[in-house]
């Protein structure tokens, strides 16, 4: 998410960013106070989806697709992390010491898991050196839909049809500022949701954010909280921000929201959206 950061707090954590890189493998004393566990009482109103189906985080054959090697550059990076933090300026890259970027940013770290030529796209077709949330979604929405065999990405229509690696673009209709949108990694596969939207469909996702979603490693809770153990500092919104991976629910039907967090919370509905997956071209004889 492109939020910018505000605040008090916020302003003093990108003060102290040096400290933080100058502290990190070192005995130092880290300047910014760890943000506390989000509690399970701001999250009273969420309808409760049903027990996760245990083939969740099963491989999906999808031919051509190079979504497993994505997923595989999540858990890597994701399992060096030591701290992270949000913001949209002055990154820190470097997940053994802080891993400080915003969504656009992280998707590009996630991407050098791939060859070379899949991002350069993106670069080619942005005009810039690191492609934001609009430009993922700019790029996205003139792929075809088709894997005819040479290209290196096709678009997938639905979010029921969305499978691990596969890379989510939400450009907003009303752009404030810097802000484009929101960019992220599918980590698991799509389920649909039996809350009162019966349209959505939810999935655990991989971004760098002001806040978490749902089972969120950045609130040390979910299904993947013991497998990615770090420290999320508090962003400009005051809750864990940075790197990891969250439930959320997506609805890509004729009128598209998102819900960040919940179920039946707050209906985002602001935005395009556009989904991305890589593929291997098939070498030609």
């Amino acid at each position: 998410m492109l939020h910018q950061m505000k605040g008090t707090g916020a302003l003093l954590l990108l003060l102290f960013l040096p400290l933080l890189l100058w502290g990190c493998g070192s005995s130092a004393t880290v300047a910014v106070k760890p943000a506390e566990p989000v509690q399970a009482a701001q999250a009273a109103d969420t309808e409760v989806e049903p027990g996760e189906p245990a083939d969740l985080d099963q491989d999906m054959d999808v031919s051509n697709s190079m979504g497993p090697v994505v997923k595989n550059a999540v858990d890597q990076l994701l399992g060096q992390v030591k701290r992270t933090l949000y913001t949209n300026s002055d990154y820190a890259t470097n997940p053994e010491c802080l891993l400080a970027v915003d969504c656009s940013y992280y998707v590009k770290q996630v991407l050098k898991g791939l060859p070379p030529i899949y991002y350069t796209l993106l670069q080619q077709s942005s005009g810039k050196t690191t492609a934001l949330a609009e430009d993922y979604y700019e790029f996205f929405s003139g792929l075809p839909t088709e894997f005819s065999g040479t290209q290196f990405w096709i678009r997938v229509e639905h979010i029921k049809d969305v499978r691990p690696g596969d890379i989510i673009a939400c450009k907003y209709k009303d752009q404030d500022g810097p802000t484009t949108g929101h960019v992220m990694v599918a980590y698991t596969r799509a389920v649909q949701s039996r809350c009162s939207d019966k349209d959505q469909h939810w999935l655990y996702v991989s971004d760098s954010a002001r806040s978490g979603h749902a089972d969120d490693t950045r609130n040390s809770a979910g299904r993947y909280a013991k497998t990615f153990q770090y420290t999320a500092y508090e962003g400009g919104g005051g809750e864990p921000s940075g790197a990891g991976i969250g439930k959320m629910w997506f609805n890509t039907g004729k009128k598209p929201s998102y819900r960040w967090k919940s179920c039946s919370g707050a209906q985002h509905a602001d935005f395009f959206i556009a989904i991305g997956r890589p593929m291997q071209p098939v070498r030609l004889k």
